[in-house]
């Protein structure tokens, strides 16, 4: 069986898998064919199947939204907005939006209040430019993988050559880690709006922290490749780092394009299938 579970990962270029000490838990494959997630209550409601032919979109039970093939479900009537579960869902004409002295971010109703210049975050409402200061931190708790642990000990590059320790996630309520690769329709797909969403965010206390996994070519991405990626799509609200030898399947036994965790306080609250909106209840 596990010859046969080998031979299909091969077959289907999946590089995601999680990993548990005793290598005896089975892996339940997630639905695109470069992440395997752990399925049940939180997982991801489904990124189209990509096996690097054609990405088939994932429209079943959705009217709207994103497909995970960088395409949509439908689109809501006037009036309507599109929730995550993929319903058009009436808007609540009893909310008024607040935007007195805000410039930008959310406007109380779902909706935003502006957004920031390439190269400004939104900051308590107003923009300004880049990212500010990592805050101070200070990681406590049982360093772990998995769910109620805290951040593991580890570092990684950035795309100018800098070393950062996974330590500073610690000082933020709320950190999102995202691994992506070019090949992965649904990491696209998400780089495409994620650096707009970034901005509307408390700069101060959430932390967007993308890791490129690989090239296009399914090589070790460097350097220069990471610089590329982060001019691609423009992450200038988010912190890009690339994984330059498996380091990021060898920290979290997890890995690989599309596999997330979601942390609160430097802890993980969450692993796989991380919404928007998980990460806006934490702040």
């Amino acid at each position: 069986m596990r010859l046969l579970m080998l031979a299909l990962v091969l077959v289907f270029g999946c590089e995601v898998a999680e990993l548990y000490s005793d290598g005896t838990r089975p892996i339940t494959p997630g639905l695109d064919a470069g992440v395997m997630n752990d399925s049940g209550p939180g997982a991801d409601s489904g990124p189209g199947v990509d096996t690097g032919l054609a990405c088939v979109p994932m429209c079943s039970g959705r009217d709207c939204g994103d497909d995970r093939c960088e395409g949509t479900c439908g689109t809501c009537g006037a009036g309507d907005a599109c929730s995550e579960a993929g319903t058009c869902e009436p808007v609540d004409p009893g909310c008024t939006p607040s935007c007195a002295g805000r410039g930008c971010g959310d406007d109380g109703c779902g909706g935003s209040c502006g957004m920031c210049a390439v190269g400004q975050m939104c900051t308590a409402g107003s923009c300004v430019s880049g990212p500010p200061d990592p805050p101070t931190a200070t990681c406590s708790g049982t360093r772990g993988r998995d769910v109620g642990t805290t951040v593991p000990s580890a570092t990684f590059t950035d795309c100018d050559g800098n070393e950062v320790s996974l330590d500073y996630l610690c000082g933020y309520d709320a950190a999102w880690v995202y691994s992506f690769a070019t090949w992965c329709g649904i990491c696209r797909s998400e780089m495409r709006t994620i650096n707009d969403w970034v901005a509307t965010q408390p700069a101060d206390r959430f932390e967007m922290l993308i890791v490129v996994t690989s090239t296009t070519e399914h090589g070790t991405p460097n350097a220069a490749y990471c610089d590329s990626i982060r001019d691609e799509f423009g992450l200038t609200n988010a912190t890009v780092l690339f994984d330059d030898g498996n380091r990021f399947l060898n920290t979290f036994y997890y890995g690989g394009a599309g596999a997330e965790m979601a942390y609160e306080n430097g802890v993980m609250v969450q692993k796989g299938g991380v919404t928007r909106g998980l990460i806006e209840s934490l702040l």
